[in-house]
């Protein structure tokens, strides 16, 4: 049974994504359907990736598109991250960075084993789908409870810090 849920991993994952990506439309707000989106795009581009190269770029035992996508998806969420009215997001960002990290290690360690490598990637991805599932439930709730409330953090510098008195003008 374990052996086809690792076999059959990045199916479980696409289907993951796709369903919390079509509850986040019906149910979530923008930084739910954001990253949503970010998570369900990423086997996309993964694929577009090995037909664009017809296959891998191997430097040092890591495949560099491979790290490319799981660094520019950790800045996407970051992005979402800092300026979204939720904690989640955070998760999502630091499950990532366990996906760019493993490439770091893999290529300052070569001898690390394969299956060890590949399984810090793919766990990276239990523990988002995980976290936005969270999230998502969350965000319902509180909705029911207190109504309507911001999506995204007002900007410090919108508004001047507390005891600081604007000079007249």
């Amino acid at each position: 049974m374990l052996e086809r849920l690792w076999n059959e991993g990045s199916w479980i994952v696409l289907g993951f994504y796709f369903f919390l990506f079509l509850l986040s439309l019906a149910k979530g707000a923008a930084p739910e359907r954001i990253c949503a989106g970010i998570l369900l795009i990423i086997p996309f581009i993964d694929q577009l990736h090995h037909q664009a190269l017809g296959g891998s770029i191997i430097y040092r035992e890591v495949d560099l598109g491979h790290m490319l996508i799981d660094v520019l998806v950790f800045c996407s969420l970051l992005t979402v991250a800092l300026h979204a009215n939720r904690v989640y997001p955070l998760w999502l960002g630091a499950a990532q960075i366990i996906a760019v990290i493993t490439h770091f290690y893999r290529m300052s360690l070569p001898d690390i084993d394969q299956f060890a490598y590949q399984e810090m990637q793919v766990m990276s991805a239990y523990i988002q789908i995980a976290a936005i599932t969270l999230g998502l439930w969350c965000h319902v709730a509180r909705r029911k409870r207190h109504g309507s409330y911001p999506s995204w953090r007002r900007t410090a510098a919108a508004e001047p810090a507390a005891g600081w008195d604007m000079p007249a003008s």
